[in-house]
């Protein structure tokens, strides 16, 4: 399946929906490890359990958009910038 999303700027994207969920995983990572946070910390914040949140970062489960909505909340974030952009390669 193919995902048109809406990326900054008015850029229409086109990407899988496994590579969409791929990269959401990395950043959520990524995002962690930038903060000094752990699992556990994340996922109180969502009101999940610790294994809950691992396996949105190991891609074993999707998160809702609910949840998405939460994650960009937390870090300060765009969805898009959460679901499309490789935060690693990005400054902050």
């Amino acid at each position: 399946m193919k995902l048109n999303v809406d990326a900054i700027g008015k850029k229409k994207v086109t990407v899988s929906e496994d590579a969409f969920f791929a990269r959401l995983a990395s950043n959520l990572k990524w995002l962690r490890g930038a903060y000094g946070l752990n699992q556990q910390t994340v996922a109180d914040y969502l009101g999940v359990d610790r294994s809950a949140y691992c396996f949105y970062e190991t891609q074993k489960c999707r998160p809702s958009v609910f949840t998405l909505k939460r994650l960009a909340d937390f870090y300060e974030l765009g969805m898009d910038d959460l679901t499309i952009k490789d935060l690693s390669e990005s400054s902050f």
